[in-house]
């Protein structure tokens, strides 16, 4: 008996947390922000930092010194497709940027974008969901290109 009214209370507090997290706009994913995933853009596995929220996409990688350990990018996830614009205010490094389809492909790059160029706006030339930013150079180190397929795994599986 002691067991069910324990795991009543937990359901009721769980309940609860999952409640005010929606209430305040919150999804599941964005409360871990900063999280990591590997992702495939062709045959280049790689790993991103993730961020969801609306916050993390208007900081993107403003204002740090270099990517992050162990890191190659950072993995922007749209609440929907659109035309995502990025600048680069109070950027200190130059970068590489890739528009992704909600349909898993590479839609458009931005190459050796340079803090410089603020407040210049970065647009995609067809509506996407997802924004990689990554160190200048990476898209010509590995070929990425227009086109290539994107696996990203709990939003794009391979086809």
């Amino acid at each position: 008996m002691r067991g069910l009214y324990f795991l009543a209370v937990v359901a009721v507090l769980a309940l609860g947390v999952l409640y005010m997290m929606d209430q305040k706009g919150i999804t599941f994913s964005s409360f871990f922000v900063g999280e990591r995933n590997v992702i495939t853009i062709g045959e280049v596995q790689l790993e991103v930092e993730v961020v969801d929220s609306l916050e993390g996409r208007r900081q993107g990688l403003s204002g740090r010194k270099d990517i992050g350990e162990g890191v190659v990018g950072l993995f922007m996830v749209f609440d929907e497709s659109g035309y995502h614009a990025i600048w680069m205010k109070d950027m200190h490094f130059s970068i590489d940027i890739v528009w992704i389809s909600e349909e898993g492909s590479v839609v458009h790059i931005e190459r050796g974008v340079a803090p410089d160029t603020y407040p210049r706006i970065f647009e995609p030339s067809r509506p996407a969901r997802y924004v990689l930013e990554t160190e200048r150079g990476f898209v010509e180190v590995y070929g990425i290109s227009v086109g290539d397929r994107v696996t990203i795994p709990g939003w794009i599986t391979a086809q």
